[in-house]
């Protein structure tokens, strides 16, 4: 057996191997890892508006925080 090639291909390799509650869990984690990309996403652009204001290191901050929030939950890419 080869290894995959692409992260699709990963992807249903480790859904196939999964019971299924593990792959409730996953799911789980999936959402809880989407939630964390769109408020990253939000910080993302409030810390643009705030840069152009000069207000650069709360800004930071904040997104440093979701950043390492969503690593600690091991949801990380």
């Amino acid at each position: 057996m080869s290894l995959p090639s692409t992260q699709a291909e990963l992807d249903e390799l480790v859904e196939r191997r999964l019971t299924k509650q593990q792959r409730k869990h996953t799911r789980e984690l999936l959402a809880v890892r989407d939630q964390y990309d769109r408020q990253i996403d939000r910080l993302r652009t409030e810390w643009q508006e705030e840069r152009s204001l000069g207000l650069v290191a709360r800004a930071r901050r904040r997104l440093l925080l979701h950043y390492r929030e969503r690593w600690r939950l091991g949801v990380g890419r």
